[in-house]
């Protein structure tokens, strides 16, 4: 009872409840660990990450303009909105061709 546990960002980790238990949790992005998790997230949650950059774009505006830095090779040729439907449609793509091949 009474028991915390604190994971640091980016550490791995696993929980197994023996007992009925609450969990409070919260994922936290910070302003200085924005462009590994930005950068990460638009690969591996590429839905999710189209959603946020239009949050950000309204409350963040600084974290929003990072997000342009860091979209496609970094070069400024590409939105970051473009940047995360070039990398859906590639994933449409690849289904598509895979399911072809059956």
């Amino acid at each position: 009872p009474g028991d915390t546990i604190f994971v640091p960002g980016g550490w791995w980790h696993s929980v197994l409840n023996l007992e009925d238990t609450i969990a409070v949790t919260q994922n936290f992005v910070s302003t200085t660990s924005f462009p590994a998790v930005w950068s990460e997230c638009r690969t591996d949650r590429t839905k999710m990450s189209r959603k946020w950059l239009k949050v950000l774009k309204g409350l963040r505006p600084d974290l929003y303009q990072i997000s342009q830095a860091l979209a496609g090779d970094g070069d400024g040729k590409m939105t970051a909105e473009e940047d995360i439907e070039s990398i859906l449609a590639e994933r449409k793509a690849r289904k598509e061709m895979k399911k072809a091949k059956k």
